[in-house]
């Protein structure tokens, strides 16, 4: 791991100097490594944004994990009147992007770093924002708190052409379908094309509140079987859940064992059905038969009479 992005030399001069340094001051050394660790948990701990009050937790290990990111500016269809330059830019959430991607980088640290492979080397690469103590962070959308949220990253390189730093905010949607939906990102240029005001739609399912847990191979949120959205009542994020599905993931098949459950239903009213068609046949002979000796003691009643009369 290199502690010295962008520092003379490179890593290896700080590898060099600090085996030097370490092993004529052991516990120095000690202190340092203490003090590394606990820089790195607390930035683990702050990888998260939740609001006040608001039941929402968004938790963007996983997205500062898997990056960085990089994603194509260039000309936008609907901003006919404008054509923006083709710049490829790379981000990242949680710090600053630690992988350069291009030697021009070095020493233009930023949780953006703006790209442009056409341009001559010392003009090829420029910080689009820097990762701040305190992020500025909001709702991706105003009135919806579990749509997403959105990082504003300030104190990039100066842009000569509006006489202001660069910056760039990421908009990152909720997105259920999955970890990336590439189809749905773009670059905008807020402002104009020379504002340096910069603006990267992102979409993604670990974009989406914890309260909306992503889970299976496909990494969907709600498992692919609902959607997240806020609730109104309970005023928290909750995955609400297609038909036939449950749980607070939509994990849950409703459906599951009612196939066995109907049949045996089934099973168990023609079994009835049965008994009472035998009980009601049974009870129909004996009538039969409770009838049939009436007749044959009204005709021997009959015959009695008349050889009666008779004599």
């Amino acid at each position: 791991m290199c502690l010295a992005v962008g520092a003379k030399g490179g890593c290896g001069w700080f590898f060099q100097a600090s085996v030097r340094f370490l092993t004529s001051d052991i516990p120095t050394m000690i202190f340092l490594l203490l003090l590394l660790l606990q820089t790195t948990t607390t930035v683990a701990q702050n990888c998260q944004w939740a609001p006040d009050g608001a039941g929402v937790t968004y938790d963007m290990t996983k997205l500062s994990t898997n990056g960085p990111y990089f994603m194509e500016g260039g000309d936008l269809d609907c901003t006919w009147d404008t054509v923006e330059q083709n710049y490829t830019y790379f981000f990242q959430f949680c710090g600053n992007v630690d992988k350069s991607p291009a030697q021009s980088c070095d020493g233009h640290d930023g949780a953006v770093l703006q790209v442009d492979y056409r341009s001559s080397f010392d003009n090829q690469c420029k910080s689009a924002g820097k990762m701040a103590a305190q992020p500025k962070y909001d709702y991706a959308v105003p009135d919806d708190p579990a749509a997403g949220f959105r990082i504003t990253y300030t104190g990039g390189d100066h842009c000569n052409t509006n006489n202001v730093d660069r910056q760039t905010t990421i908009v990152a949607y909720c997105d259920e379908a999955g970890p990336i939906n590439d189809n749905a990102n773009q670059v905008r240029e807020v402002g104009g094309s020379k504002a340096c005001n910069y603006e990267i739609v992102f979409h993604s399912s670990f974009a989406c509140p914890k309260e909306c847990p992503v889970t299976g191979d496909e990494r969907k949120a709600c498992g692919g079987n609902g959607y997240c959205r806020y609730d109104q009542d309970a005023l928290k994020a909750r995955c609400f859940c297609n038909n036939g599905f449950g749980g607070p993931d939509c994990t849950t098949d409703l459906n599951a064992g009612v196939d066995g459950t109907i049949v045996g239903l089934l099973v168990t009213v023609f079994i009835v059905t049965l008994m009472i068609g035998i009980a009601l046949g049974v009870v129909y002979k004996q009538v039969r038969e409770f009838r049939s000796e009436g007749d044959n003691y009204m005709k021997l009643r009959g015959q009695e009479l008349v050889t009666n009369d008779s004599i």
